[in-house]
């Protein structure tokens, strides 16, 4: 196969890693060019820190994230986040489109659009337009200022996706022999996970649950807390699947996947 580049549409710095860092750690081994667009800038995942230097944290944490996995490129399109629903969506879904004009991948990877329960919503407005983008990029009407660039249009022959809710219709795959490069990966997103963590114990404390255990764990050494409840969530996937670390993914054999 001559095209072996793949296009990642991260709405958040630490959501690639979380959801398929495994996936994209295998990838980038078997020779794959891995490029991932890290959509918002990130600007109030953190915890005790001011919004300029949350958005710097999380700038430089995502790149070496990103280069741990094997990345070739980090692309940071620079979208206020949690502001999805007010931010310019033609803007988005051009931005997008460029991308995938210019990258021209062979595989996209985003987020599902049929996420059960999903609250945040830059998940689901970032998965839309990605969605749109996959075939609007293969009309020469859409966003003719991209041929002034010199690009043209471009369709994605594959489409992969990645949930919070995983329905029958993903499959497991197996990461277990790159488990070791995903928890690094994680490890590199100190701020956004100081905060998850954070904001776990507040939650705990909240609705009167005993958080002292949880108190306990975190006062180990950062890196060691990630890479307990990364294993154990990686081999929960797992388990039904008699696998020992696992990620969910739903592949569709070309961009008309979109349309059923």
């Amino acid at each position: 196969m001559e095209n072996k580049n793949i296009l990642v549409f991260s709405p958040h710095a630490d959501d690639a890693a979380i959801f398929i860092g495994g996936t994209l750690a295998k990838l980038s081994r078997d020779g794959w060019k891995i490029y991932i667009a890290r959509v918002t800038n990130d600007d109030f995942d953190s915890k005790g820190l001011d919004q300029k230097t949350t958005i710097e944290k999380n700038r430089s944490e995502a790149e070496a994230a990103y280069a741990a996995l094997g990345a070739v490129e980090t692309i940071h399109m620079g979208f206020k986040s949690d502001y999805m629903r007010m931010n310019d969506y033609n803007k988005l879904r051009g931005d997008i489109a460029e991308l995938i004009r210019k990258i021209r991948p062979y595989s996209l990877y985003t987020f599902d659009l049929d996420m059960r329960g999903e609250s945040n919503l830059d998940h689901k407005i970032i998965a839309e337009a990605v969605h749109e983008a996959l075939w609007i990029s293969a009309f020469d009407l859409h966003y003719p200022e991209h041929f002034e660039k010199g690009l043209t249009t471009y369709s994605v022959p594959e489409l992969v996706l990645f949930s919070t809710a995983p329905d029958e219709c993903y499959t497991a795959n197996d990461i277990e022999s790159v488990m070791d490069v995903k928890i690094k990966a994680l490890c590199c997103h100190e701020t956004p996970i100081n905060n998850m963590l954070m904001n776990a114990i507040q939650s705990a404390e909240y609705a009167g649950l005993p958080c002292d255990e949880l108190k306990e764990i975190l006062d180990a050494p950062r890196d060691e807390v990630i890479a307990m409840f990364a294993t154990k969530l990686a081999a929960g996937i797992g388990e039904p699947f008699g696998l020992n670390a696992a990620e969910m993914i739903k592949v569709c054999p070309s961009s008309l996947g979109i349309f059923g």
